[in-house]
């Protein structure tokens, strides 16, 4: 079994299309058909036509050998290691997933669509980010299962040259378009001939004929074959009769290369695991998955929403007072202690004045507010989630999940209602009435 990552998609749902489709990339008919293994087809071209993003969804494939045979069951355990391993800490309800099972070819072939877009926060989500790291998990996750379901380790061939993602990848048909495109007629042929040229180099290096790269180049221009450019780790090589040139890239490529150290530690290297090598390799995974669960619960954190801050606003006919820590009360305090006529005798009782409100009680309605802010935004997110799960339950707990949306969306509006509320009762008491000072 491998994992290998097919590409980043960037087209609408039609690529979701192709993975149903009648016929494969060379219109051959699939036979058996196409079989949804897990996720809802529906929600990921949703998902796919409403993100806004240039990066829309990330295209895998598991790919197992004629010989290996693995159960429904067995696929659907390995599909959720697949989303524990890279979408660490990340449900169904925060990340979909689709996978489609392809037995057309003699062997078993899953494609996983994996939606760039984590759900609750609406922000980019990249389960396969580009650099060393990302290549250690994936080596390190097809080992684990190699080793696991009985099945023999991947062990590459040093002398076969290394395709591109697209070369090795990508539909006949979407080759010959971007081809086509670029006025590169023949090169939709690429992948066959970097085949072809790297069994006949493998043949020739085990028969002893090519012992390093400058045999290796020699060998090729006596086959009437141009070498258009050399670098450190490969060779642009034109074929006899063609107008462009090939890059060969990795293995016996490399400058520098020795071909017999090649062929000992291909020889020598085990298709099984031991049980140090395979407790390492469970160590390695535990340690990437703990990274990735850190990383993923910084960044998919839902923030707090920020409150406005009130402007102040300028009152003529007042007097000019230092603001202090309470500057409401020391404003009528000041009015208040101003000479009054006095027209009758009767006496006065002196007025019960009001407690002032000091910096804790602002600070408490502010804390309020904003925990009501948080508390609308969680059921706003709860709300969100319960509608994508709608569509992957059957009929009967649909009932139960709109029973439950609707309740919630009760609890929403009161809500938002308190808030309202509140922002009201706050502004009347930030902005008192001065017109009876006047």
């Amino acid at each position: 079994m491998i994992l290998t990552f097919v590409n980043g998609g960037t087209s609408g749902p039609e690529g979701i299309n192709y993975l149903f489709s009648e016929k494969d990339a060379n219109g051959k008919l699939r036979y058996p058909p196409a079989e949804l293994l897990s996720g809802d087809v529906l929600l990921t071209k949703y998902l796919i036509q409403h993100n806004k993003r240039e990066k829309k969804y990330s295209s895998y494939a598991l790919s197992f050998r004629d010989n290996e045979k693995v159960t429904d069951d067995q696929l659907k355990e390995i599909l959720q290691s697949l989303r524990d391993t890279f979408c660490t800490g990340l449900g169904p309800d925060r990340v979909n997933m689709l996978a489609v099972k392809h037995t057309d070819k003699n062997n078993i072939e899953v494609h996983v669509v994996i939606n760039d877009e984590e759900l609750t926060t609406g922000r980019q989500f990249n389960p396969w980010p580009p650099g060393a790291r990302s290549k250690q998990l994936q080596q390190d996750f097809c080992a684990y299962w190699n080793h696991k379901l009985g099945f023999e380790q991947v062990v590459g061939n040093p002398f076969k040259a290394s395709f591109s993602r697209f070369d090795a990848k990508a539909p006949a048909q979407r080759k010959q378009q971007y081809l086509a495109s670029i006025g590169n007629a023949e090169g939709s042929a690429t992948k066959e001939r970097k085949e072809k040229l790297s069994t006949i180099v493998t043949k020739a290096v085990m028969s002893g004929k090519i012992n390093d790269r400058n045999d290796l180049i020699s060998f090729l221009e006596n086959n009437e074959c141009r070498i258009t450019r050399k670098g450190t780790d490969y060779l642009s090589v034109r074929l006899p009769g063609k107008e462009n040139s090939i890059r060969f890239k990795g293995g016996c490529f490399v400058e520098h290369a020795d071909y017999r150290v090649l062929i000992a530690e291909h020889n020598t290297v085990s298709k099984l695991l031991s049980p140090y090598q395979f407790k390492k390799i469970k160590d390695n995974l535990n340690n990437a998955m703990d990274y990735k669960r850190t990383l993923h619960s910084r960044i998919y954190m839902p923030r707090k929403k920020r409150i406005a801050k009130l402007k102040s606003e300028k009152i003529c006919g007042l007097p000019k007072v230092k603001m202090s820590s309470n500057p409401i009360s020391e404003v009528k305090a000041k009015l208040n202690t101003q000479p009054t006529a006095d027209h009758s005798h009767k006496s006065q009782s002196p007025k019960k004045s009001k407690p002032a409100e000091g910096p804790s009680a602002t600070v408490s309605r502010g804390s309020s507010n904003e925990n009501l802010l948080i508390s609308i935004g969680s059921m706003e997110n709860r709300i969100f989630a319960l509608g994508i799960k709608l569509s992957q339950v059957s009929s009967e707990q649909r009932i139960q999940i709109q029973i439950q949306i609707e309740a919630l969306k009760i609890q929403l509006m009161r809500m938002h209602q308190q808030l309202a509320e509140a922002k009201k009762i706050e502004l009347n008491k930030v902005r008192p009435n001065f017109a009876k000072f006047r």
